[in-house]
């Protein structure tokens, strides 16, 4: 679970990077971020498609990013009125502010 409480807490000028798990995450952020934004990076494992625990096919991983931090600004974090959020439940809980994510393309940390 995410600590809000713990990520006002962090907040670095105008913005705080964290993962998942809301752990803190040292990435150089871009100059220009949104409100909310998803640092991405390209996917280097192989990756293969499951159904019913079977393995259907590949997946082309060019399409796919993985997510490598998280970052609100002040105002966004401000917004949210819960205390401790999962990452999943965060993500629709910002845009439940009226805020959209953007997505940044990062090189792996």
């Amino acid at each position: 679970m995410i600590s809000l409480a713990r990520l006002r807490g962090r907040l670095d000028g105008d913005h705080v990077s964290f993962d998942k798990w809301g752990q803190p995450v040292d990435i150089p952020i871009p100059d220009s971020l949104g409100p909310a934004t998803l640092l991405v990076s390209e996917v280097t494992d192989a990756l293969k498609a499951v159904d019913a625990d079977k393995v259907t096919g590949s997946v082309d991983r060019a399409a796919m990013w993985s997510v490598q931090a998280l970052v609100l600004d002040r105002e966004t974090l401000g917004q949210l009125e819960v205390d401790e959020i999962s990452a999943e439940d965060l993500i629709g809980a910002v845009e439940a502010t009226g805020v959209t994510w953007s997505v940044s393309p990062i090189s792996d940390p």
